[in-house]
């Protein structure tokens, strides 16, 4: 009598055969069947066997794999610098105008030393914030400022 089991929809002839076993694989085996989620031991060493050959399968292309995942890896760093160096320059322009604006509103009220003790207060306050600092964060430094005065 032929037992079949289905490989997709496929159904394939099982056939028997016989091999030696050490008696720790075969208490492996009655130990591992309930967790394995197979109904018998001929299931298990199948689905073992299958998993065994994928592994050594997996291992003859690891360095084909290695190869493509370090290009996909490297693709996507060389994208986050892109956007990045992009970001920083967009900030760069906005910190540039700000700047001619401010410069030339201050031209002839402020001296160069008092231009430098803001530039180092900006310097502390971004560090001590690990580079946060907002607009209503400056005016609320600005309000305080002009309250003490």
């Amino acid at each position: 009598m032929r037992i079949f089991a289905r490989k997709g929809m496929v159904l394939m002839p099982k056939k028997s055969y016989n091999f030696y076993l050490s008696p720790e694989a075969n208490d492996m085996i009655d130990s591992s069947i309930v967790p394995s989620d197979t109904r018998s031991r001929s299931e298990f060493v199948e689905k073992a066997i299958r998993f065994y050959a994928a592994s050594l399968s997996s291992e003859m292309h690891k360095e084909l794999l290695s190869e493509e995942l370090v290009s996909v890896i490297r693709d996507n760093i060389r994208n986050a610098e892109k956007h990045i160096a992009s970001t920083i320059f967009k900030l760069a322009g906005e910190q540039a105008t700000l700047s001619l604006i401010f410069a030339d509103s201050i031209v002839g009220e402020m001296s160069h030393k008092d231009v430098d003790a803001y530039r180092n207060e900006a310097y502390n306050i971004v560090r001590k914030r690990h580079g946060v600092f907002t607009f209503d964060d400056a005016l609320c430094s600005a309000e305080e400022i002009a309250g003490s005065d």
